[in-house]
Formats: structure tokens, sequence, C-alpha cells
């Protein structure tokens, strides 16, 4: 099982997860999408959140 599906299984929620890769803007794609989703009525309330982490040891 997903974390995702698990959070949603003991808090209830039905809403959608999912996320946008855009290097150093992917926050505002994230932050766009949840806007678009309250704008559009789908969702009333969105927690929006972004993280990168270096995955490569050439670049450590």
């Amino acid at each position: 099982m997903t974390a995702d599906f698990i959070n949603a299984y003991v808090t209830g929620s039905l809403g959608i997860s999912g996320h946008f890769i855009g290097a150093c803007a992917t926050s505002q794609y994230n932050m766009n999408a949840g806007v678009e989703l309250i704008k559009s009525g789908k969702s009333e309330l969105v927690i929006v959140g972004a993280s990168e982490a270096i995955i490569m040891p050439l670049l450590l």
C-alpha cells in the first residue's frame, strides 16, 4: 500500500493526490494545481507541498 492510500484510509479523505515535477518551479506547479482545484470548486481546501533531494552520488 502506498502512503497516500494509508493516509486517506485513516483520515477518511477522498481528495486527489499527485505531483508535478519542474526543477526549480516544482512548488509553483503544485501551488497552481491547488489554486485551480479551489477555483473550479472541486476542492474547498488543499494541502500543497514540494521538496527535492539530490539522489545521484556524482552531485553530492
